[in-house]
C-alpha cells in the first residue's frame, strides 16, 4: 500500500502534547501524518500495521472520551480494510 496517511481529530477537552512519529501538521484538535512522516515513508506491505504513540492532556470531568483515527491510501487499487480505529478511554477523578 502506498500513500498511506493518518488523521486524528481529537475530542473536545483533549489537547495534543506530542507524538512519535511526529505529525506533519497539527492545528487545535486535528493531527495529520502524511506518508513522509510515517514509518516506511507511507509504503506499507499489505497486512502490515504501524503504531503512533501520542501524549495528550485531558481537561474534562470524569467520564468516557471517544477518539477516532482515520487512515487512507492514495493508490486506488489498494484498500485499507480497517480505515477507522475508535478508542474509548475512561477518565477517572484523582
Amino acid at each position: 500500500m502506498e500513500g498511506v496517511d493518518v488523521e486524528d481529530m481529537l475530542p473536545k477537552d483533549v489537547k495534543y502534547i506530542e507524538a512519535n512519529p511526529k505529525p506533519q501538521d497539527f492545528v487545535t484538535s486535528r493531527i495529520y501524518w502524511d506518508p513522509p512522516h510515517l514509518p516506511g515513508i507511507g509504503k506499507l506491505p499489505v497486512g502490515s500495521t504501524i503504531t503512533i504513540n501520542m501524549t495528550v492532556q485531558v481537561n474534562s470531568a470524569p467520564g468516557k472520551i471517544v477518539n477516532t483515527v482515520t487512515a487512507a491510501g492514495s493508490v486506488p487499487l489498494h484498500r485499507i480494510t480497517s480505515p477507522k480505529v475508535t478508542i474509548t478511554t475512561e477518565v477517572k477523578q484523582r
